[in-house]
């Protein structure tokens, strides 16, 4: 049950400062009056925050409060509290296409037997409400919608040292299974409409083996290097194990992303939006075996890392390689920042 139909509840910021941040302590008077007389067994102020994703929905509870004192709030009388509580180092606000993050105070009470039978009788009279009426446990909660933002739109990336490995010989050598096992099929009379189709397949597959060996395939192993430098940038270095001097440009950029996966079903479906990308960082020939690049944080305050259940928001790194013989090659990495 809401607790506005039984209780009128304002607060009173004693910050200056409206804006609300991660790690910061909000500091606030709560005035609640009462439309009846209702007695409570607890109180509690509480601090969470909502994920609303395309079909999720999960609330986590960070810290909470218990208003000491009397037990009853009687009819028209103001009653106020003075409440001083520390925002932790989680996500910020966030409304995006898919997904939803919302901050709450929330006042919860658990009513007396009294007030509670009180409200049971009053809501008789709205027979539409009779199945609430049979579940109704005794507990409201008023919540107020606050704002946490970065503050400064400080980021810090969490270290990284990643080896990537092209294995482009396993596309190859599964396109080449796909299509000698069909002509074999073929060549005993075993064909039609699903052999074409399987050909085609592993003609695709094989194609693309070839073209990841005559792209990045070129380079061998690839040690790529994530490093926080300060609040205003993170390092970036590449170093291929071979043919650097075949690479004829090469663009940096990263995004930060949304997305929400859909598990209903026997099956899902992963929806991915994009909610940032920074400038594309160009560098030119000649290349060594070691490439370094700082890149800049953004100068806004953005989503960093965070995951719950099936929902997410992720920061990935985009190296888009360019090579002599025509070939290109995007290479991605996800990465957090906090």
């Amino acid at each position: 049950m809401a607790a506005n139909e039984i209780i009128q509840v304002s607060y009173k910021f004693l910050a200056e400062n409206k804006t609300l941040y991660c790690n910061d302590i909000i500091k606030t008077k709560v005035y609640i009056t009462p439309f009846q007389t209702i007695g409570f067994h607890s109180a509690l102020f509480k601090l969470q925050y909502d994920i609303k994703g395309k079909f999720n929905v999960g609330s986590e509870f960070l810290e909470s409060i218990q208003i000491e004192g009397i037990k009853t709030w009687y009819k028209n009388e103001t009653y106020e509290y003075e409440i001083v509580i520390e925002i932790p180092d989680s996500p910020i606000s966030f409304l995006g296409k898919n997904l939803e993050i919302i901050w709450y105070l929330v006042i919860e009470l658990q009513l007396d037997s009294n007030t509670k039978s009180e409200l049971r009788t009053h809501l008789l009279k709205n027979t539409k409400l009779f199945d609430l009426i049979k579940s109704y446990d005794g507990k409201i909660q008023e919540k107020q919608k606050i704002i946490v933002s970065n503050q400064n739109s400080e980021y810090k990336t969490l270290n990284l040292i990643e080896v990537n490995h092209h294995m482009t010989h396993i596309p190859i050598l599964f396109g080449i299974f796909i299509i000698a096992g069909t002509a074999l099929l073929y060549s005993i009379g075993t064909y039609g409409l699903l052999s074409y189709i399987a050909i085609g397949i592993g003609i695709s597959i094989f194609g693309y083996g070839i073209y990841k060996y005559m792209s990045i395939g070129l380079l061998g192993k690839i040690q790529l290097k994530i490093t926080h430098l300060d609040k205003d940038c993170f390092n970036v270095t590449i170093s291929p194990e071979k043919n650097y001097h075949k690479i004829t440009g090469l663009e940096i950029f990263y995004t930060i992303n949304e997305e929400v996966i859909d598990n209903r079903g026997t099956s899902s479906t992963t929806y991915r939006e994009l909610i940032f990308q920074s400038k594309r960082n160009i560098l030119n020939p000649p290349f060594q075996n070691l490439i370094s690049k700082e890149i800049s944080y953004p100068k806004k305050d953005l989503p960093t890392y965070f995951k719950y259940n099936s929902v997410r928001l992720f920061w990935q790194l985009h190296i888009e390689f360019k090579f002599k013989n025509g070939t290109s090659y995007t290479l991605k990495q996800e990465f957090k920042v906090f």
